[in-house]
């Protein structure tokens, strides 16, 4: 559209690759949104109305319908007839102070929303493909997934980017910029010692 001319969302990007492939049926359910809150919650009255009109174009955006918004339930009932599914976890937009956290955990919808999705497709392969910034807790929902990819902030063509990592037209290195932390505690944070504190004799001298 005229705000949004390039770029390609995960569900966009799906759809186009289904095309390509008569093999493969793509459909999208909103589990829960950014913030964790079932999307059976969500309609137009909770926006304030000088977004009238903004909220559509959003929705246009990404392919999302009214029916799309109906919660954790059905995106169940959808994943349990699914041979693989393609679950986003991740955080909402921020810079500077406004992003200041005091917690690592993700909103605690979306670690259900995998348990759920889990539960209803016991069999399904689920992929976790998480969108961020910086790292946030994940070990409570590895083990009930088959594949974490972290996609951090992979720009207006990530959907693109993944469709061709998880076709394998693309093999990632599945090397880390950071040292990925699975607790709150900061075990896993190195402390780097200065060269001279490590390297003396018994008098302190290098």
């Amino acid at each position: 559209n005229e705000w949004f001319a390039y770029g390609s969302t995960v569900f966009g990007a799906m759809k186009t690759e289904a095309s390509l492939n008569s093999a493969w049926q793509v459909s999208y359910q909103c589990g829960v949104d950014i913030l964790g809150n079932d999307c059976e919650a969500q309609s137009e009255e909770g926006w304030p109305k000088d977004n009238d009109g903004f909220v559509d174009t959003v929705k246009g955006w990404v392919g999302w319908k009214e029916e799309d918004y109906v919660g954790i339930a059905s995106a169940m009932k959808q994943a349990s007839v699914a041979d693989v599914i393609i679950v986003s976890l991740g955080e909402e937009n921020y810079t500077e102070k406004p992003g200041d956290i005091r917690t690592l955990n993700l909103p605690t919808g979306q670690y259900e929303l995998v348990a759920a999705l889990r539960e209803a497709a016991p069999q399904s392969k689920i992929i976790l493909v998480y969108f961020g910034g910086r790292p946030r807790l994940l070990a409570d929902v590895v083990p009930q997934v088959d594949a974490v990819l972290l996609a951090f902030l992979p720009g207006p063509f990530a959907g693109d980017a993944l469709v061709d990592i998880l076709t394998g037209r693309v093999n990632p290195s599945a090397r880390l910029p950071i040292t990925y932390p699975k607790f709150e505690d900061l075990g896993g944070v190195p402390y780097l010692h200065s060269v001279s504190d490590m390297c003396t004799k018994d008098t302190g001298v290098l």
